[in-house]
C-alpha cells in the first residue's frame, strides 16, 4: 500500500528526471559547432510554440470562465480570438519569410532565420495573449 512518503518520493524522482532531461536535451546549452546553431534555433522554435499554445489555451479558458454567465458573448469572444490567431499565424509566417528573403532557401541559415523569427514572434504573441481577458 502506498503511503504519502512513497508517493512524494515517486513524484520527486519523476520531477527530477524530467527537469534533468530537459537540461540534457537543450542543444543551446553549449554550442561548439556551427551545426548546433540550427538545432538550437529549432529547439527554441519548438519551446516558443509550446509557450504560445499554452498561452492560447489559457486565454480561451479565461474567456470561457469570465463569460460563463453569458455564453453567447463567450462564443463571440472566442470566435474573434480564433480568427485573430489564425490570421496572426499567417502574418507571422509571411513576415518570417520576408525576414529570410535575402538568404538562399537551400542554405541552413535560411531555416535558422525562419526558426529564430518564429520563436521571437511567438514569444511576443504569447505575452500579448496573456494580457487578453486578464484574471480580475
Amino acid at each position: 500500500m502506498f503511503n504519502i512518503r512513497k508517493i512524494t518520493l515517486i513524484f520527486l524522482l519523476l520531477f527530477a528526471r524530467t527537469a534533468l532531461s530537459d537540461d540534457v536535451n537543450d542543444p543551446c546549452k553549449e554550442i561548439e559547432a556551427s551545426s548546433q546553431i540550427a538545432l538550437c534555433a529549432q529547439y527554441n522554435k519548438e519551446q516558443s510554440d509550446n509557450l504560445l499554445n499554452s498561452s492560447y489555451k489559457a486565454t480561451l479558458n479565461r474567456i470561457r470562465l469570465q463569460y460563463k454567465n453569458s455564453p453567447l458573448l463567450a462564443d463571440q469572444y472566442v470566435s474573434l480570438l480564433k480568427t485573430a490567431q489564425r490570421e496572426w499565424i499567417d502574418l507571422r509566417d509571411a513576415d518570417c519569410k520576408l525576414e529570410a528573403f535575402e538568404i538562399e532557401e537551400t542554405a541552413e541559415a535560411y531555416q535558422v532565420t525562419i526558426d529564430n523569427c518564429i520563436s521571437r514572434m511567438s514569444d511576443d504573441r504569447a505575452d500579448y495573449l496573456n494580457r487578453i481577458a486578464p484574471d480580475i
